[in-house]
């Protein structure tokens, strides 16, 4: 009990030493960004505290609280600030946390995704209130603040309320979204359009267009820059066109402060900032927007497909999903030596099952089949109902051995799946023709789906509940050597 007490006293420990480090870090390099004498600095902390807090609430604990605050002091006083005037400075960023934090609780759970853009619509609701209590606490605090970075306490209201607002609209949807980009990249769920050059134009189109936007200078010249932009977000997911938007303009923030970008007066400093950060904010919303629904788009897209390509009853490819799934596997394997298994499988004497017991219990049957043979197949293996008690498997790789011994696991399996229907047992067997070729065929897939059904009816002609198979060097070598198994 002790080991375990000091296990978690230390990966608490931890946790909140990376809170602390992670506050530090992102509030020091918006004061180090910071050109000397400008305003317009990008001021990520806040909204990677709040992102932080959103996505670990068991962070938000009052020692999370506190060691976020000793991040944000620390970061001052390393620049060279005094204790209590950071600890002024923390209290204003921290009400923009606990704001935003509060809100994101009390939202409705279908707006707490960014999986369709109304969750992003939310969000930046969320960021503009947020802002507007940390433009409060800037404003309360005016007195103790305002003598030291603002005229009035008016402009110190202004100058985080633009400051929040811009950072959170353009750092929270890449935080939000990234664990579900890495939980589909690790899953092997997101791959890659395309296997050339092409699927990175529009990063480069971006680069090039904030090169062009230095070059020509001026207000209009952000305008270049919104086509790429929207480019990514037509390309790529959400996170991806997140980031990119992020980094997109925390450049123009730095060309801007730099004057390589000049867009304002410069003799106004205030306003330049505030005008900059609320341009930089509405800038950023378009690519966003089109992202997420852009996202959405393509996710109803894929349900659609799923639904398109799959049996409701059973799980398995539908006719139209394993013929075209099938032809692009044999496309891939063609000309290679690679082995190929086509198998046609049969449920024996099924239309007896239905009129002795109804097609409820049929349909469990159907059910309870394709379930116990999807759990003996490989992931890349491909399982389809072509219609009514027929189905058929098309898989790459085995051995003529192994190709036996996985067709005889699935007869096996079937055997072993009684159900109860009434007081009644029902059990089915399973017919197997199997067609293996020593190398991918040059055939259609109805022809070597014809070649596994001519074996079929062999098992059928012999008995049933048994797998035959024929071995084919191609479709050129007709030649059959059937196997039966009882």
């Amino acid at each position: 009990m002790r080991i375990m007490a000091s296990t978690d006293w230390e990966a608490r420990a931890l946790r909140l030493l990376g809170v602390l480090l992670l506050v530090l870090f992102t509030a020091w390099l918006g004061i180090a960004t910071r050109p000397v004498g400008l305003l317009a600095s990008f001021w990520p902390a806040n909204a990677v505290l709040l992102g932080l807090f959103i996505l670990h609430p068991q962070l938000a604990r009052p020692e999370g609280w506190i060691a976020a605050l000793a991040g944000y002091v620390s970061a001052d006083l390393f620049m060279g600030g005094d204790l209590l005037f950071s600890l002024r400075l923390s209290l204003v960023n921290l009400a923009f946390v606990a704001s935003g934090l509060l809100l994101v609780r009390l939202m409705p759970r279908r707006f707490r995704s960014l999986r369709r853009p109304s969750g992003l619509l939310a969000l930046f609701a969320i960021c503009l209130l947020a802002s507007g209590c940390s433009a409060l606490a800037a404003v309360l605090l005016g007195h103790l603040v305002s003598p030291r970075l603002f005229a009035t306490a008016w402009e110190a209201g202004a100058s985080w309320f633009s400051a929040d607002l811009t950072n959170a609209v353009l750092i929270l949807p890449a935080m939000l979204s990234a664990p579900e980009f890495f939980s589909r990249l690790a899953s092997g769920r997101h791959s890659r359009r395309r296997d050339d050059l092409w699927e990175f134009a529009p990063v480069v189109a971006l680069l090039v267009s904030l090169m062009v936007c230095v070059g020509v200078g001026g207000p209009a010249s952000l305008g270049i820059v919104v086509p790429a932009l929207l480019w990514c977000a037509l390309s790529y997911s959400l996170f991806i066109s997140a980031l990119l938007t992020l980094l997109a303009c925390v450049w123009l923030f730095v060309a801007v402060s730099l004057g390589l970008v000049p867009l304002l007066d410069a003799g106004n400093d205030f306003a330049r900032t505030v005008a900059l950060r609320l341009g930089i904010t509405l800038f950023a919303l378009g690519p966003l927007t089109v992202a997420s629904i852009n996202q959405a788009r393509n996710r109803e897209l894929l349900a659609l497909r799923q639904r398109a390509d799959h049996d409701i009853l059973t799980g398995a490819l539908s006719r139209r999903g394993f013929f075209r799934r099938g032809e692009g596997l044999l496309r891939q394997h063609r000309g290679t030596a690679t082995p190929l298994v086509v198998m046609m499988l049969d449920l024996d004497h099924f239309k007896r099952v239905n009129d002795r017991h109804g097609h409820a219990v049929g349909d469990e049957v159907l059910r309870s089949f394709a379930g116990g043979v999807r759990q003996i197949l490989r992931q890349s293996d491909l399982f389809g109902r072509l219609g009514g008690e027929e189905f058929a498997l098309v898989l790459s790789g085995l051995t003529e051995a192994d190709a036996l011994g996985m067709a005889e696991r699935i007869r096996s399996a079937v055997a072993r799946r009684p159900l109860q229907a009434g007081t009644d047992h029902v059990v089915a067997t399973l017919s197997i023709g199997l067609a293996w070729y020593a190398q991918t065929p040059a055939g259609t897939l109805d022809e070597l789906l014809a070649d596994a059904d001519r074996a079929l009816y062999q098992a059928k002609d012999e008995g049933r509940d048994r797998v035959v198979m024929v071995t084919l060097a191609g479709r050129e070598s007709p030649e059959l050597s059937a196997l039966p198994l009882a």
